[in-house]
């Protein structure tokens, strides 16, 4: 489904709030990998409202239960300024700035060494839900991989040359 794919998708995704997000747009706000929401964003999980389920997995990763359970079991909204505190939200801009905050945030990402990105991602996702130490032997075995990729030395020595010009 698009919250799975989202969530797994190799590279970050972003999601942009601006306005209220109900149910499924929760969901794949919650697995994107980077949230930005505008002043007028907020949270809502009306399914219980409705006689359905959804969304709990990926909201439970970012609200403590007992605001997560308070969430799912009345259906009212976390506030913009709420989701901040808790790191669902990563950061708040006004309406007029969200779009172009995304934008600088993407081409930031973007202009970063695309497999160190793709292995990033594919770390923090896969290391989640692992022990400590368990997390840390992945996260090993992706920096191997990625210092077998012949792109990887020059991306070091070009920012070990930059930083010695400083």
């Amino acid at each position: 489904d698009l919250v799975n794919l989202i969530y797994s998708f190799p590279v970050p995704v972003i999601s942009a709030v601006n306005g209220p997000a109900l149910g499924s747009g929760v969901a794949i706000a919650c697995a994107s990998d980077i949230r930005i929401a505008s002043t007028k964003a907020s949270f809502i999980l009306p399914e219980v409202n409705i006689g359905v389920m959804g969304g709990s997995a990926h909201v439970a990763r970012f609200l403590p239960q007992g605001r997560a359970r308070w969430m799912m079991y009345t259906g009212e909204p976390v506030s913009c300024e709420e989701a901040y505190r808790f790191g669902m939200v990563d950061k708040v801009v006004e309406p007029a700035d969200l779009m172009a905050e995304a934008r600088e945030l993407a081409l930031k990402i973007a202009s970063k060494y695309p497999p160190a990105i793709r292995l990033a991602k594919a770390g923090l996702n896969g290391s989640e839900w692992l022990d400590l130490q368990a997390g840390y032997a992945y996260e090993c075995e992706l920096t191997v991989e990625l210092r077998r990729d012949p792109g990887s030395a020059e991306v070091s020595r070009a920012f070990l040359e930059a930083r010695t010009k400083r």
